[in-house]
């Protein structure tokens, strides 16, 4: 339920023409994104647990306890981004009234560009009389 509008918003106030890229390079960063947080994540809870056992090696349970220490940490880690990369959508997102002009800014654009005598002219020119 997350990703529909994610890249919804990711490629909102993109002009038509760079939608796709924009769409590619959103759907390329969640994959590489997804990877480098679980490698870091599980280098934050080796590091921990390690850390935990280094200190508290006491009884059978320890290594159990220690495992339990570093999911902790490495979970608290990722709430801590999770809550820093929603403060930032808050902060960073435009409102709905600045995607609205945006949108309608880029429909300009697209008029100006459809009508432009440049694009007309390479329309109609077949490549025969280009040659000429």
């Amino acid at each position: 339920m997350i990703f529909a509008p994610a890249i919804n918003t990711a490629t909102s106030g993109v002009a038509r023409q760079d939608s796709g890229v924009a769409s590619a390079l959103v759907n390329t960063m969640q994959q590489v994104g997804g990877s480098i947080a679980t490698a870091a994540l599980s280098t934050v809870a080796l590091t921990a647990t390690a850390t935990y056992l280094t200190a508290h090696h006491v009884g059978r349970l320890a290594p159990a306890t220690a495992a339990v220490h570093g999911f902790s940490v490495a979970f608290a880690v990722s709430a801590s981004l999770f809550a820093l990369g929603a403060l930032a959508a808050v902060l960073l997102l435009p409102s709905r009234r600045r995607l609205q002009e945006l949108r309608n800014a880029a429909t300009v654009d697209d008029a100006a560009a459809a009508l432009s005598p440049a694009r007309t002219e390479t329309m109609t020119t077949s490549p025969v009389d280009a040659g000429r």
